[in-house]
């Protein structure tokens, strides 16, 4: 049966979840790369791709749904996760801490 799992924003999954199917799968250790910082999708990098036995992937814009370029990745922190961001990603907290 066909599967699309991060193939299009609709079918998405978050990083967090990323980072959690391989620890579940047994896969090595990565930082997820954020393929969509509005819903913080995370990317189906090549390995995952491989031991689920997905033939596709995704051509993802060069820029992001805020308008900056999916370039010059860095880590940042998302709820107690390191992820990777483009560098144009920016975050601010607020009075009480919260981003």
């Amino acid at each position: 049966m066909p599967l699309d799992l991060g193939g299009l924003l609709t079918t998405g999954i978050h990083v967090s979840c990323v980072a959690a199917f391989r620890e579940y799968l047994g896969l090595s250790k990565i930082l997820v790369k954020v393929v969509d910082p509005d819903q913080m999708l995370g990317e189906i990098d090549d390995e995952l791709r491989e031991i689920l036995g997905i033939y596709t992937t995704v051509a993802w814009g060069r820029m992001s749904f805020f308008g900056f370029p999916q370039e010059g990745w860095k880590e940042c922190e998302h709820n107690g996760l390191t992820v990777l961001v483009p560098e144009g990603f920016r975050v601010t907290k607020d009075s009480v801490g919260t981003t």
